[in-house]
Formats: C-alpha cells, sequence, structure tokens
C-alpha cells in the first residue's frame, strides 16, 4: 500500500475542504437573529399566519412569541412577511468575497473586499500563520498518521452535506441556517466512515472562508537558462541543512558506543585480601570518583540509585540492571540446559510421618551430646528438609524447653498460619477505606506488604527460640528468651499501623495479645513446595548484641538481620540484631549456584 507524506496529505485534504466549499457550500443564505413577534401587535390575522411560533392574545391585543424562535426557522413566506413588518431578521448572503485578506493602508486586514484592494495570496495552506484552519486540517491529517513516520491515503474525494460521509458540511444543500463564529462548521465523521480513530472537532465556515479564499492557483513558467553563464555567476555549492537521518540499526549502534564510553570501568569485585567473603573495594570512594555529579561535572554514568538524586533519577547503573532483568527469567525458572545432573551422594533419607515423632539423642556413654558452654560460644544447626504438608507443625530440633514455665535449652521449630484465622484481628474502622484495618493473617500480611497467602491458603514458617540461663538483664537477675523474629516495617495510620518492632522480646508470649501474635509473620517463611527440599540453617550467635536499639532501629528488619550498622549503614556482619537467625534454601537454587541441575 502507497505511503504519503503529512504535506501531502494535508494537500489532500485542503483540496477536499476548498473545491467543497466553492462548489457546493457558497452562496451561503445566512439569516441571524431571534424573531420577535411583537411586532405584529394588533394584528391578529398576521400574527395567525405564524403558527406555532406566534400565538395572538386577545385580551391584550398583543402577539405573544412562544419559545425562542430563531430567524432561519422561519419559511421564506414568513421572512418576507417579518421584513415587512420592521423584523430584525438579518438576512445575507456569504461569498467568497466576504471574508479576504486584503492591504488597506500598509496592513493586512480580513474584510469584504468592495474597494478593489490588494489581495493577499497564498499559494498552499502552510504559507499562512496558524489558525483554527490549519489546526483542523492537522488534526484530520494525524488520523491518517502510521507508527513510522508515514500517513496513509486521504480516500475522501469531496465534501459531503450532513451526510454522515466522512468529511462533510454541517448543513444540507439549500438549508438557510444561522451564521456566527462557530456555525456551520466543517465536521468529520471518520471513525465511522472509514475506521480510523479520529476526533478532529469542528472547524467553523467563517475560519475556513477567511484561509480558503486567498488561495490562488499560480502558473509556473519555465525560463531558459544558459548553463555555461550560471556556472560563470552561480554558487553551486549546496550546502545540506537537513540533518542526515539515522536508520534504527545506526541508532542501536550508536546507543552502546555511548554507553561504553558512559560507564565506568567495573570494580574489583574479586580480591578479597582477608577472606571474609567480602570485596576488599571502597565502594564508597569508588562512587565519589567515577559518579558524575556536581562536583565531579566530567564523572561517569551513576551507579547506585541511592546516589542517583533528581538529576539523574532514573538514570543509574542499578536502574538499567533492574530494567534489563524484566526481559530476562528469573533464577527459579531459569532454563538448566547444558547443566550436568547432580548425583546424590546419599543412599537415602529418614522420613518422619508426624512432627516430633523423631529420633532422641541419649547419652548412653556419658558422652557429652551438648557441650555446655553453649550459651557462651552459641551453635549452629542444620537441616535438610522436606514438608510433604501445609498442616502440620512442631519441633525439628530441641534441646530441653525454653517456652516451659521453667525454661531450659533451646527449640528449631515450624509452624503454619492459616490465611482466614482472625487471632490477630485489628477491627477498628481504617480512616482512609472506612473499613477495618485487617480480620485475619491474610489481611495482615497484605497490610504489611507481604505475599505469603498470595498463591496458599496458609504459609509455613521455621523459629528458632533459646532461653540463655546465663544472660544478665539489666535489674541484675539472669536468663532471658531470644527467638528470630525481624521487624516489620509499616507507614500505615498510627496507632494501627500493623508494625512489628523489637526490643529484646520473643513472639507469642501472651496468646491473648494480637500485638505479640503478630509475630509469628515476621519469623523466617518456608515456601510451599511439597517435591522441594530446604537447608536449614539455624544459629544463636553470642556476639551479636542484640540490646542496642533505639527507636530508629526498632522496625528496620535489616537491623535485626545483622546487615545494619548502629549508624544505619548496611553491611554482611553488623554484630546487632538477633542473636537467633534462621536462614534457609532450596536445593534447587543451591544446586543451581553450583552448576548443577537435579535430576
Amino acid at each position: 500500500m502507497a505511503t504519503f507524506t503529512k504535506q501531502q496529505v494535508r494537500e489532500q485534504i485542503t483540496k477536499v475542504i476548498q473545491e467543497g466549499i466553492l462548489t457546493k457550500v457558497l452562496p451561503y443564505q445566512s439569516i441571524n437573529g431571534v424573531f420577535d413577534c411583537s411586532i405584529f401587535n394588533s394584528d391578529g390575522a398576521v400574527c395567525g399566519e405564524f403558527g406555532s411560533i406566534c400565538n395572538f392574545n386577545s385580551d391584550t391585543d398583543g402577539c405573544d412569541t412562544v419559545g425562542i424562535p430563531y430567524c432561519y426557522e422561519l419559511s421564506a413566506d414568513q421572512l418576507v412577511i417579518a421584513n415587512a413588518n420592521g423584523s430584525t431578521c438579518d438576512d445575507f448572503s456569504v461569498t467568497a468575497q466576504s471574508y479576504q485578506s486584503v492591504v488597506v493602508d500598509g496592513q493586512i486586514q480580513v474584510q469584504q473586499n468592495t474597494s478593489g484592494g490588494q489581495v493577499v495570496i497564498y499559494q498552499e495552506d502552510f504559507q499562512s500563520s496558524e489558525n483554527d484552519f490549519n489546526t483542523f486540517v492537522d488534526n484530520v491529517t494525524e488520523c491518517y498518521h502510521n507508527g513510522d513516520g508515514t500517513y496513509e491515503e486521504f480516500l475522501i474525494t469531496e465534501l459531503g452535506m450532513a451526510d454522515s460521509s466522512g468529511l462533510e458540511f454541517s448543513l444540507g444543500d439549500s438549508v438557510i441556517g444561522e451564521y456566527t463564529d462557530d456555525n456551520p462548521y466543517i465536521t468529520t465523521n471518520i471513525t465511522s466512515v472509514l475506521g480510523y480513530s479520529c476526533a478532529a472537532g469542528n472547524l467553523p465556515l467563517k475560519s475556513a472562508l477567511i484561509i480558503l479564499t486567498q488561495f490562488q492557483s499560480l502558473s509556473n513558467t519555465l525560463t531558459q537558462i544558459n548553463p555555461t553563464q550560471a556556472q560563470e555567476i552561480l554558487d553551486t555549492t549546496i550546502f545540506e541543512l537537513i540533518p542526515q537521518q539515522s536508520s534504527r540499526q545506526q541508532k542501536i549502534n550508536q546507543f552502546f558506543t555511548d554507553y561504553s564510553n558512559l560507564k565506568a570501568s567495573p570494580p574489583d569485585l574479586i580480591t578479597d585480601a582477608n577472606g571474609d567473603g567480602v570485596p576488599d573495594e571502597d565502594f564508597t570512594t569508588y562512587d565519589l570518583n567515577n559518579d558524575i555529579s556536581e562536583t565531579n561535572t566530567g564523572g561517569d554514568i551513576v551507579r547506585l540509585n541511592e546516589n542517583a538524586g533528581t538529576v539523574n533519577e532514573d538514570k543509574t547503573l542499578e536502574w538499567l540492571r533492574d530494567d534489563l532483568n524484566t526481559y530476562f527469567l528469573d533464577s527459579t525458572n531459569t532454563t538448566d540446559e547444558g547443566l550436568p545432573t547432580y548425583q546424590e551422594r546419599s543412599s537415602g533419607y529418614l522420613k518422619f510421618r508426624e512432627m516430633n515423632q523423631a529420633i532422641i539423642i541419649r547419652n548412653t556413654e556419658n558422652q557429652q551430646v551438648i557441650p555446655d558452654n553453649w550459651e557462651t560460644t552459641g551453635f549452629t544447626i542444620t537441616q535438610w528438609v522436606r514438608f510433604k504438608d501445609k498442616v502440620s507443625g512442631g519441633t525439628l530440633f530441641n534441646y530441653g524447653n525454653p517456652l516451659r514455665q521453667n525454661p531450659m535449652g533451646f527449640m528449631l521449630e515450624t509452624f503454619v498460619l492459616n490465611a482466614g484465622d482472625t487471632q490477630i484481628a485489628n477491627s477498628s474502622t481504617n480512616v482512609d477505606t472506612n473499613s477495618p484495618y485487617y480480620l485475619n493473617w491474610k489481611e495482615y500480611a497484605e497490610y504489611v506488604s507481604l505475599d505469603y497467602f498470595d498463591n496458599n491458603d496458609v504459609a509455613r514458617f521455621l523459629r528458632l527460640v533459646v532461653y540463655d540461663s546465663l544472660y544478665e538483664n539489666t535489674d541484675g537477675t539472669y536468663g532471658k528468651k531470644f527467638d528470630s523474629h525481624i521487624a516489620i516495617a509499616n507507614s500505615g495510620t498510627v496507632p494501627f499501623n500493623g508494625s512489628i518492632s523489637k526490643v529484646n522480646t520473643i513472639a507469642a508470649e501472651d496468646p491473648n495479645s494480637p500485638g505479640a501474635v503478630r509475630r509469628l509473620l515476621a519469623t523466617t517463611n518456608v515456601p510451599i513446595d511439597f517435591n522441594e527440599w530446604y537447608f536449614i540453617v539455624a544459629t544463636y550467635d553470642t556476639s551479636f548484641e542484640q540490646s542496642v536499639s533505639v527507636g530508629a532501629n526498632q522496625s528496620l528488619p535489616l537491623y535485626w538481620e545483622g546487615n545494619l550498622n548502629a549508624d544505619n549503614t548496611q553491611t554482611h556482619h553488623s554484630g546487632l540484631g538477633n542473636r537467633c537467625k534462621v536462614e534457609i534454601i532450596s536445593k534447587t537454587d543451591l544446586l543451581h549456584a553450583r552448576g548443577f541441575k537435579q535430576d
């Protein structure tokens, strides 16, 4: 299908409008004004000839006007009678000469050219100044705009007369109407007729006449030029003013060239002289030296979003990385084609049908099973576990019972929360939504932006609880319970914001307190997958200072996970926060990280 330029389509539209107005619309018979029946007072016979428009009142001997009759609604005979009786109806004929731009006293003025003044001539509509006509033609042209910059052909060949033909005059043939700044007009019906999405508005006839009556067809004449003489006189060196247009591929090539030139050399992520698992690179100094900023105007693309500022918001390497991630499968869906299959090394595993039905380790040979100094040195428990249902809960490993009346020891437990359970319900009215804040676990999870119940009606969790009998309290007594729940931050309406703060407290000590019970949601979540194995690492680290907690840290998850220093800078090991920590990794993720796929 042939395509056209914008100017070609504009010329097609202009030609249809111009020819239609000059051959079909003009001369346009117009009658302006509102008819007043009072001119027939005391003449009931004449008043009666105007039917529903006028009503003769015999009591007052007056002719009353019914409604608001416009002069153009009168018939030709009625108009003659009205004018003969002093009507104010203004009937006149609009022609192509009614509005022309002429030169008067050195100024261009739009008026009826009765004096033979010099007419301002435009050969093309785009040569005139911005006006309603150009705006209308531009709007109709855009209805035929393709996404690649080209335009479809304007297939309408003539102006319709109130016939829903696509491009039409608002009145039919020989219809008398008013003549104002807005009526009558040219309008479009392109969407219904041709299927193009188009909302071009209306073009008043008056606005069209002001422009179209200036157009003249200029004759082109051919002048013979002597090439030899032209070479002697004219400078034939032509400089192209329009910049060279780049192809799509050239733009892609230029993008990668610019990106290569505007990014800094990568930081050193390999060197780790002290073997602490963290690169020796000073990232703060690296960012200061490489990121473009007010003090480093010759810098490169900013690395982190937090350093972007207002000028470089959404223009960082971190933003690019996150945007690119949306084009690729995440790690859980990454194809493992080409990876070797992992060969299991153990001959099998133990299966417990119910929680708490496990192996009891007994000291039968007077050997120390659990070291006496575990409260001083801490400990780590690891287990491979696969959960085969979503209802059972219980102890995975325990030494004593830290939750009994006389607590001692520690335990690693699992439990499930049902989405519809209501023990944490907060029925107070949220003034923003005029409904309760949350009535069950699912609503509470959504309230604090956790997706645990999006795909399941239950959620499974892990928790480590420890009673440390050697811990010295601030009142001089000894013994403290610790658990692995963290804080949950939420900026909802105080006091019912649903956030969970933490200061040396454990989950659900008071089962009648929704505030205590809801801490269960802040423990380690295990995805519901009956076929997946999870490697569980439960740690009690006595080197962590859990008592240090100011108001700014109480609701920060990273602080209690040990990844936030006291000044709120991030780190891999702060020494602050939870002494108890439970972490998991699925077998699938672990094998992928090691370069294997499962059988």
